[in-house]
């Protein structure tokens, strides 16, 4: 929800171009944190995944992942973390699971990228920068994450192996 206000903020012209930029990069920052977790759930949900709650996590579960500096930054910093019932897990179906498992990496890269996409639509100062950012920042941690052994499409492809 805040994300959501910062960026209604950053696309409206009654604010300084400074506290519009500001308000582009903290929502964009804000969709980016929550939105992995939130795409476990509802996806999850969806496939009919029980979870036990949220929680929130210091650090990055896989922060190899990462380039050097953003790997720093992504171990401090707060996340949201979905819990799921491990008998739920278990129990359903690997199309569930791979589902589940590739949600939040797919949701992260999907709405970070419709969010700069959006930004450079409503003409907010900086926001052409800040897209090209975004647009290759989205295409190496997709890289980095479709091979990482611990990584959530790793999760999928294990689950969608298993018989």
């Amino acid at each position: 929800m805040g994300g959501a206000r910062l960026l209604s903020v950053a696309s409206t012209g009654r604010v300084s171009r400074p506290a519009r930029l500001a308000a582009m990069v903290a929502g964009w920052s804000a969709v980016y944190l929550s939105s992995h977790a939130c795409a476990h759930w509802a996806v999850g949900r969806l496939a009919g995944i029980d979870f036990d709650g949220y929680e929130v996590r210091v650090g990055t579960a896989n922060p190899e992942q990462y380039p050097r500096v953003m790997r720093t930054v992504m171990c401090w910093l707060a996340l949201w973390c979905a819990r799921t019932v491990p008998a739920s897990r278990r129990a359903a179906g690997r199309w569930a699971r791979a589902l589940m498992s590739a949600a939040g990496d797919t949701s992260t890269t999907v709405c970070t990228l419709a969010i700069a996409r959006w930004m450079v639509r409503r003409r907010v100062p900086g926001s052409r920068q800040f897209g090209a950012l975004v647009v290759g920042w989205s295409a190496i941690k997709t890289v980095a994450t479709t091979q990482n052994e611990r990584g959530d499409y790793a999760k999928a492809r294990k689950a969608l192996a298993r018989a």
